[in-house]
């Protein structure tokens, strides 16, 4: 029998990150969203002082898949990616890909141009520009000195 030093420093790390790991698994978005929609695709959402850039990973999807609603300050990112296994007589051994519908909903923090809102779908990508309302834009007023 060897005798082996103790550290308790590291059994505690090891429980907060099990602890940590158990927060973040329980409030994932697809824990509540998993039953009703079949995947969350990943979005990348940044800000300048014109507007908001989105970014959503879309892969496998056409542009008719996917329907963009803009009502009362939410956007609405939603689509459908249908199953490529339709024979039934194929035995499936492992599907890691995920099917089914989706629903982003994104509330923007300020006015918008709703009429200038531009998308495009390319290779995968969805980029989603939004352009803000002139009256929310920050302005630069010139101090004078007398």
């Amino acid at each position: 029998m060897s005798l082996v030093r103790w550290n308790p420093g590291k059994d505690l790390f090891s429980i907060q990150n099990d602890m940590n790991r158990f927060v973040d698994r329980f409030f994932s978005p697809d824990l509540f969203d998993q039953d009703s929609f079949g995947w969350l695709p990943s979005i990348d959402v940044s800000e300048d002082k014109d507007g908001f850039l989105m970014n959503m990973e879309l892969p496998g999807l056409k542009k008719d898949d996917v329907n963009i609603t803009l009502t009362d300050g939410l956007l609405t990112i939603e689509g459908e990616r249908k199953s490529e296994i339709e024979n039934k007589d194929v035995n499936v051994h492992r599907v890691e890909r995920r099917y089914g519908k989706f629903r982003r909903t994104f509330k923007l923090p300020v006015a918008v141009k709703s009429d200038k809102i531009d998308a495009t779908f390319k290779d995968g990508l969805l980029t989603i520009n939004i352009p803000k309302a002139e009256v929310v834009k920050p302005k630069q007023i010139d101090v004078k000195i007398s």
